[in-house]
């Protein structure tokens, strides 16, 4: 994705960490970089920056509905292990 980002960005390359960054929501990421990130994933940039907030269309397949949480509930206090 940094490879793929860095072309269509033409005059900068990434590292796979400053992508990391940015798709976490860690580094904020520049209106530039945004708009390469788009061009090369294909997504409109307005999604990309806004999410839901705004009216860009989202990528194919998206739903708006967020994922499930990779990790489980807690348990309650006291309640036993399954196994």
């Amino acid at each position: 994705l940094a490879e793929l980002v860095g072309k269509a960005h033409g005059s900068r390359s990434f590292s796979q960490g400053q992508m990391t960054g940015y798709q976490k929501g860690s580094v904020a990421a520049p209106l530039d970089v945004i708009w390469a990130y788009a061009k090369a994933t294909r997504v409109d940039p307005g999604w990309l920056a806004f999410g839901g907030d705004t009216a860009a269309p989202g990528p194919p397949g998206y739903s708006g509905v967020p994922d499930a949480p990779s990790t489980p509930a807690p348990r309650p206090r006291g309640a036993k292990k399954r196994s």
